[in-house]
């Protein structure tokens, strides 16, 4: 019998080398073997209760609410955690027990940091512990880059990085907990999108290697297939030409800019021109009153454009006649549309736009000089515990899109810090070590909306990210991104695999596919007489016949019948191994600062998990 499984959070370790997961063994042929015995016939007794245990367990049911003595006494006897109670309520994780009891010498399971470097996967049906078990994680690594450990033994302390699509109260309560056990409170950055008034600000396309980032950021939500895909390419066309034209003006490219230049074009167009000509207010109004004057006036009558756009259009095609300017060029090319048609061709992009800029999300998404500002940049060079609370069941468009353009950004920073070894300002970067950036993605299949998913497994691994995929089926991911090849290619990354229980077969065939065939064997009885004819005389033969057969060494319906809080993990190339994890207990009360403590009740009152495995049911 599996005893409920805590663990204090004051015996989770600082250790930076690695993680303790939980209890479990490495399965072998033998566990194969035992498990398939367990299911015979003659074994069913070892598997199900005893009747006197199901007889109490419902007297104990009837009468949880009873006032009477001595049936409530008689209760609270039966009900007591301790050893001599035979009848005592076990934690109510269904599933098969034996898969985990048939080895009786379980031992303290260590993931250590090198093994987790090839990105790995959490599969998990709902409510059996994927989240549960990213605290004990995300627990962990916080505590890896403790500011006590730094600077020993080559500790250059890490960024913990957390996308939580949901908005898991007890989740966001965990990482605030830990920063305070580990001293970095005050390197926490909070962005939740349900809350942006306790939000830092953060402008996901502000910062970029290149220009051309910006539109791909900003349209990589847009719809791509069949005739959608033209017009997602017009729409990145011109929020390349916006993004190149604010570049050049010297003002940050941000969502609310983007929304309104689309629109108005006319307006870019004039500040650009203004900007390149270096020309003053008087002499540029004295410009444009000329060209006015020179415009044919039944062209304007025919134009959707008034005549000051116009004016500015024709002074810009006089520039384009002294210097082949590619971004006046298509800014020029932009305005030439006519105005319904242009708005048919930008349909698509402006909604989203219209979404990422309205309400409170303005002002958490085009950042001011007055609030605090995130930047991935200083949160590597900070040692930054990163939180996203991306709202996902209130508008998932939007927390889809913002996840996209916020990983998009850490690519491109990635990416700078694989060319450089440093984004950060530190002298000699640690003696060329990289921090490592370790990054929890819950509910993963949430943030899928493009290729920028794909781009971080394959490419950010040099740079020191570890990605941790958490998600309920590989149907999911094809779902979300809509091409069986690319989510294959997705899994291709992973070099662990925690299999948790799911209630996909093909999801479960992604670890039991990749395991060798074991032989097992059986038994038979063998019997026989024989009669020489006789009246008094006759033969027996009896005898047992052992016979050996290939199998797989788990089987699809094992993963399916996993308990809850438990896993089976593929990992160090191939090794199989059975886990069980533990929930978090806090025996020690820490007052959370008073805003944060609000906002933790506030996200606990409208998610709440049923994920308490380890408890007595």
């Amino acid at each position: 019998m599996l005893r409920p499984y805590i663990v204090n959070s004051n015996n989770i370790p600082f250790d930076p080398s690695y993680v303790e997961l939980g209890k479990g063994f490495v399965w072998k042929s033998i566990h194969t073997q035992r498990l398939r015995d367990t299911r015979l016939v003659e074994n069913r007794s070892y598997l199900e209760p005893h009747k006197y245990y199901i007889d109490v367990r419902n007297f104990c049911a009837r009468n949880k609410n009873s006032t009477s003595f001595p049936v409530n006494q008689i209760v609270k006897a039966f009900n007591s955690d301790v050893f001599f109670n035979p009848f005592k309520p076990l934690p109510s994780i269904g599933g098969q027990p034996a898969i985990h009891g048939i080895e009786p010498n379980e031992k303290d399971f260590l993931w250590y940091l090198g093994k987790r470097v090839g990105h790995t996967g959490i599969f998990g049906a709902t409510r059996v512990g994927k989240t549960r078990l990213a605290e004990l994680i995300i627990a962990h690594d916080i505590r890896a880059g403790a500011r006590h450990l730094r600077k020993k033994n080559g500790n250059i302390g890490n960024v913990v990085l957390i996308f939580d699509p949901k908005g898991d109260g007890e989740l966001f309560r965990r990482v605030v907990l830990e920063c305070i056990k580990s001293g970095r409170l005050d390197e926490l950055y909070t962005i939740n999108l349900g809350f942006p008034d306790a939000s830092y600000s953060y402008n996901p396309i502000g910062d970029y290697q290149t220009v051309t980032e910006v539109a791909g950021r900003s349209t990589n939500q847009l719809a791509d297939g069949g005739n959608s895909a033209a017009f997602k390419e017009f729409s990145w066309r011109f929020v390349n030409i916006n993004a190149q034209a604010l570049e050049f003006i010297g003002e940050e490219v941000s969502f609310e800019l983007l929304s309104h230049y689309i629109s108005y074009t006319e307006e870019l167009l004039e500040k650009y021109l203004r900007k390149k000509s270096q020309s003053g207010d008087e002499f540029w109004s004295e410009q444009v009153d000329e060209y006015i004057n020179e415009l044919d006036k039944a062209k304007v009558m025919r134009s959707s454009r008034n005549e000051r756009t116009l004016a500015i259009i024709e002074y810009a095609k006089d520039e384009l006649q002294k210097d082949s300017d590619a971004i006046l060029k298509g800014l020029v090319s932009a305005l030439e549309y006519d105005k319904t048609y242009y708005d048919k061709l930008v349909a698509s992009l402006q909604p989203f736009l219209d979404k990422m800029t309205t309400g409170k999300f303005r002002e958490l998404l085009s950042p001011k000089s007055n609030k605090k500002r995130f930047r991935w940049k200083d949160v590597i060079a900070r040692r930054g515990v990163v939180y996203f609370g991306l709202d996902a069941l209130t508008d998932p468009v939007v927390a889809g899109a913002f996840a996209s353009s916020a990983i998009s950004d850490l690519i491109s920073l990635t990416g700078a810090i694989y060319k450089s070894n440093s984004v950060t300002d530190e002298p000699d970067f640690l003696n060329g070590q990289r921090v490592p950036i370790l990054g929890h993605f819950d509910e993963f299949n949430e943030l899928v909306t493009g290729d920028e998913i794909i781009q971080m497994l394959n490419k950010s691994g040099g740079a020191e990210l570890m990605a941790h995929l958490y998600t309920q089926t590989m149907r999911d991911i094809e779902a979300k991104i809509g091409d069986t090849a690319k989510a294959a290619q997705i899994v291709g990354n992973l070099q662990n695999v925690i299999m948790m229980r799911v209630r996909e077969v093909s999801t479960a065939k992604l670890l039991t596919e990749q395991v060798p065939m074991v032989e097992v064997s059986s038994k038979t009885d063998v019997g026989g007489t024989k009669d020489d004819g006789s009246l008094t005389q006759f033969q027996t033969d009896n005898s047992d016949r052992t016979t050996t057969k290939e199998v797989p060494m788990i089987e699809d319906s094992d993963i399916i019948g996993l308990p809850v809080g438990q896993a089976f993990m593929l990992n160090d190339g191939g090794t199989l191994t059975k886990l069980r994890f533990p929930m978090i207990e806090d025996d020690d009360e820490i007052q959370l600062p008073s805003k944060i403590d609000a906002l933790v009740s506030t996200m606990q009152e409208n998610y709440r998990t049923g994920e308490n495995w380890s408890r007595h049911g």
